[in-house]
Parts: structure tokens; sequence; C-alpha cells
């Protein structure tokens, strides 16, 4: 322990040198780190560079060099190598202990190896085969067919609100700009509203066609608001002061628990049901034609 905490403050310090310059240096530490080893353990480890042994395995210089990133300081390069040094340890000696108590049967794992090792494979294949090959373009009349179709399915677990909102921090918008801006949006006019959230960065959502979960726009806001909101009645602009905030909120509609989910909200959802039925239509359409052709071609046999 003594002699690997002896290696790790020196890496450190040797980190903010040049290249050549941490190698010569790990040399010299490594030279006195590995005094307690046989002189063959001693002599592979230092003409490999290594710093750090478990039984027959070594942890080596450049594998340290590559886990801290430039510009870090002494303190964290020290922590950082002698955590990576004390959980390569640990993994080996687990390692070795799995090997000396199973049996050679036990650890006969070539056939599993060879499994996984042919799933990747086909799990690459077929990566790209959709990558590739996938029709990713969703016309409207599909979302609208599906939606129709499966109507029963899209029952509201949680409360939907359709709500447009915007979230300001005191002092760093011009509020007095803001209030004109708002007033020309009830009289229709929202270019500038936009205009001015998108150039102040501030979080809004200006889409009359907007859904979200009530829990979610309570955790946007930083405020419980929706039943404050709701008494007032619909399509009524809102201002809330919250600490250091204010919240402009405008609650158009809410759709309540086993109520189906507006075709607007579940869009997205239906998009990614699509392609992943397209997907797996593709992915089984090509292994249905790579069996055709190896059945045609003779290059199997089931006996």
């Amino acid at each position: 322990m003594q002699e690997r905490n002896f290696f790790v403050s020196h890496f450190a310090k040797f980190h903010s040198l040049s290249s050549l310059q941490i190698v010569l240096a790990i040399c010299l530490v490594l030279a006195t780190t590995f005094v307690a080893c046989d002189n063959a353990i001693r002599e592979k480890a230092f003409q490999t560079n290594a710093v750090a042994r478990v039984n027959d395995s070594f942890l080596y210089h450049q594998d340290l060099m590559e886990i801290i990133p430039e510009n870090t300081s002494h303190e964290d390069s020290v922590r950082m190598v002698q955590g990576y040094i004390e959980d390569w340890v640990s993994n080996m000696l687990n390692y070795y202990n799995a090997l000396e108590n199973l049996s050679e049967d036990q650890i006969d794992i070539e056939s599993e190896i060879e499994k996984y090792r042919s799933s990747l494979i086909s799990y690459i294949y077929e990566r790209e085969l959709v990558l590739q090959k996938l029709d990713t373009i969703i016309q409207q009349a599909e979302i609208d067919t599906f939606y129709a179709n499966n109507f029963d399915n899209f029952k509201i677990k949680t409360e939907l609100i359709k709500v447009n909102y915007i979230k300001l921090v005191k002092g760093e918008v011009d509020i007095k700009q803001f209030r004109k801006l708002i007033k020309k949006r009830n009289s229709g006019y929202n270019a500038p509203l936009h205009k001015f959230c998108n150039t102040n960065l501030v979080s809004f959502n200006l889409d009359d066609d907007f859904w979200m979960e009530i829990e979610d726009l309570e955790a946007t806001l930083g405020v419980n608001v929706v039943n404050f909101m709701w008494a007032l009645g619909h399509d009524r602009l809102v201002e809330a002061n919250k600490d250091e905030m204010v919240l402009f909120v405008d609650l158009k509609e809410i759709r309540r628990k086993d109520n189906t989910t507006p075709l607007s909200a579940a869009t997205d959802r239906i998009k990614g049901i699509i392609l992943n039925q397209r997907r797996l239509k593709l992915i089984n359409d090509m292994e249905h034609q790579v069996y055709l052709e190896a059945k045609a071609q003779k290059k199997f046999e089931i006996f």
C-alpha cells in the first residue's frame, strides 16, 4: 500500500510534464516501487512500465495516462490514479479468486462467448441495416389512421394540460417591455413575443396546441399553480410572482385521467410505435429472405 501511494503521488506530480519526461520519471519511481518484488517480476515491471501486479497480470503506466484529463490538479490526479489502481487490484483479485474456486467445467465459457459473439455480430448488422434502409418519414395521414384504429389505447394515465407559459428571472429581462408584448399577444400578434423569449433565452412555450402533464408543468415553473389558475376560468392570462421569478401562464384546457389523450399529445408516441413496427418488419423480412435464399442454395440441412 505504501509503495502504491508513493507511485500515485509521483505520478500526479509528473502529469503536467511532457510525455517523455513522464516516462523517464515513471521509470525512476518504478525502480523504487518494485524493490520488494523478486528479480524476475521487478525486471518485467521495470521494462514494461507496470505500476501494479496481481499474480501474472500487470497494470501499465499508459493505462493511467489515459484516465487523467488535461489541466487536472495535483490533488485530483492523486485521487483519480489511486482510485483506479485500487479498483483494478480489487477486480483482478476477485477474478483470480474465482479461477481458484471454480472447476474447469464451470469455467468452460467458450460456448457462451461464441453465443455472445454471434448475437453481437447479428445486432451490429441489424443496426446498420436499420440505419441504411429504414424509412423514417411518417405522413400525417398514417398518424391519424393509427390514432383512429387504436383510440382505446390512448387513455390518459395522468392529467394533461394545454398551456402557454413563460418563466422570467427578475433583473435579467425588461419586465415592462414584456408586459407590452403580452398585450399585443392578446390581440393576436405573437411574433414580437416569440422574438423576445428567444433573444432572452427564457423558458417558454407559446405553441397553442402544446400539451404536457400537470406534474411536468409544476416542475418547470417551480410552483403549484394549476388549481389556482383553473379557478379563474379558461383563456385567462395569469401573472404569478414567485421569489425572484415572474411566471406568465395561459391555461387553455385540462384533460382528466381516463379521458383520451389528444392527438397532438400522442403524436410523438405514435411516431415511435410506427418506426418500431417498421424496424421489426425490416429485420423480419431480412431474416426471412436470408432463410429462403439459404434453403434454395442448400446451405443448411435439418436432420
